[in-house]
């Protein structure tokens, strides 16, 4: 016989040191988001101090309250009382462990796509912290539109264990932002890693092109000098002045080229076009340009 949940009076600080449930989503962002003047969570109340955990396995978890627990922790929201009043749950197995997280907090907070996809990075083990400081909503789109079997599908779980190594080797590049890093470009790291990975070519090359590309180390080039990390961004700068980071279904289109600039970049490093390069030629900077920023091959029906 299932067993009936029990109501307990435990500590303030009791409670914030429970672990979070695995399926919790960023918290952070939400904490700054609801305790901001006139928020829900911008002064004490009394209704905050009605928490929910589980028990799974003899570890007791949070089931809700964890924006709370982050706000009162950190001294930010003072807590109504020194007491929380916690019922607590005894999960029989994973999946109702997982439900009880799922059905617990809808009543006040729907789970919203961000909110997802970070629940399945860290159910999926992925635990640095640059990639939950970047705005995942990109990530979500590119591997939709590499994985067309996935699209629609709200459990995001199998689709990051798709690309979990990508996943992994994304997460270790930092300075990444919306703004250099769009969906398509995010797309383009994933099919570009998974290409190398795949054919044993040094992915770690991979994540290496991406780290100089966000901290923008071609940008000491000489005029008329191209090489293939500046060549990155003078795609990204083509692709926003013809609009066409707009749309998600560029993503493919616009990560193939990105694959090809690795490929120069992984035979040619940081050479730029006018030096001699390893097989005794050069390249212009319009034949550079022409062969890898170009869009004469881009389709409007696709977008």
């Amino acid at each position: 016989m299932a067993s009936l949940p029990v109501a307990k009076n435990m500590d303030v600080g009791s409670f914030c040191s429970l672990p979070d449930h695995p399926k919790q989503r960023e918290t952070t962002l939400r904490a700054v988001r609801t305790n901001s003047p006139g928020k829900h969570l911008s002064a004490p109340d009394k209704m905050h101090m009605d928490v929910k955990a589980v028990r799974f396995k003899g570890k007791l978890y949070k089931l809700d309250g964890h924006t709370r627990a982050i706000l009162w922790k950190s001294g930010k929201l003072k807590s109504f009382s020194n007491k929380v009043l916690c019922i607590i749950y005894e999960a029989e197995n994973e999946q109702e462990f997982h439900r009880m997280y799922d059905r617990c907090d809808s009543a006040d907070s729907v789970e919203k796509g961000q909110d997802r996809i970070y629940s399945a990075l860290k159910i999926c083990g992925i635990k640095h912290k640059n990639i939950f400081r970047y705005p995942t909503h990109g990530l979500t789109s590119a591997m939709r539109e590499l994985t067309p079997d996935y699209r629609g599908e709200k459990n995001m779980v199998p689709l990051v264990n798709t690309w979990l190594p990508e996943i992994k080797a994304l997460s270790k590049i930092l300075n990444l932002s919306p703004k250099i890093m769009p969906s398509s470009f995010i797309a383009g790291f994933l099919m570009t890693h998974r290409y190398a990975r795949q054919r044993k070519a040094n992915p770690a090359s991979v994540v290496e092109f991406f780290t100089k590309y966000a901290s923008r180390e071609a940008s000491t080039l000489e005029m008329g000098q191209y090489n293939a990390v500046f060549g990155l961004h003078e795609l990204r700068h083509k692709a926003e002045k013809q609009k066409l980071l707009s749309h998600v279904r560029n993503n493919s289109w616009i990560a193939s080229k990105i694959l090809k600039l690795w490929l120069h970049y992984k035979e040619h490093g940081d050479l730029a076009n006018l030096q001699s390069l390893p097989n005794g030629t050069t390249m212009s900077g319009k034949e550079f340009l022409s062969k890898y920023c170009k869009f004469d091959d881009y389709d409007p029906t696709i977008s």
